[in-house]
């Protein structure tokens, strides 16, 4: 076996190289490709009823069990962050909830992803007024952390007002958060 040394890949003629069939093109190191427009990794952490977070104040709080760490490859890359949050409200005051993603890159202190925003969040609410209510809410975002640092990305929630009760991660539906990063 031979190892061939090149900074540069060309064609001699037309536009196309191919790898015959047969041949397998094998790259050991993870993200050793750089394809824009694709997946290079995917984290994810499950919370499959990892215990109820009541949001009991207007403030924003972390939700137990809904943050992923993800060690970009690339520092250009963009990190798609995906959760599926179950959530409860009671029959008190305005049935909202807000939600919103935090990014942290190495422990430096976090950022909220969706601030300036009216409710510094995305807003969930039940289908009526004062009405018993649950559900799994769905979210995402395109991240730009230009970072090859860990970075961790965590859900957190508030209720609306101070009249609401709110559970998140409730009961036996599964709650999970995602980072995918895509090369770009």
């Amino acid at each position: 076996m031979s190892t061939l040394f090149v900074n540069n890949l060309n064609t001699a003629s037309g536009s196309t190289i191919t790898v015959p069939t047969g041949k397998k093109l094998v790259v050991t190191d993870a993200g050793g490709i750089q394809l824009p427009g694709s997946v290079v990794q995917v984290q994810t952490t499950q919370a499959h009823y990892n215990g109820i977070t009541d949001l009991t104040t207007t403030t924003l709080a972390a939700i137990a069990g809904m943050s992923v760490t993800i060690t970009p490859k690339f520092a250009n890359s963009k990190i798609l962050i995906r959760s599926q949050l179950s959530y409860w409200f009671s029959t008190d005051g305005n049935n909202y909830f807000i939600a919103t993603y935090f990014r942290n890159i190495g422990g430096a202190g976090a950022t909220n992803l969706v601030s300036g925003k009216t409710y510094n969040g995305i807003q969930f609410y039940a289908a009526g007024r004062q009405a018993q209510y649950n559900d799994v809410a769905m979210m995402e975002y395109l991240d730009t952390p230009n970072t090859t640092s860990s970075t961790v990305y965590q859900l957190y929630g508030r209720r609306y007002d101070g009249t609401n009760n709110v559970r998140c991660t409730w009961n036996e539906a599964t709650s999970y958060i995602t980072a995918m990063e895509i090369a770009q």
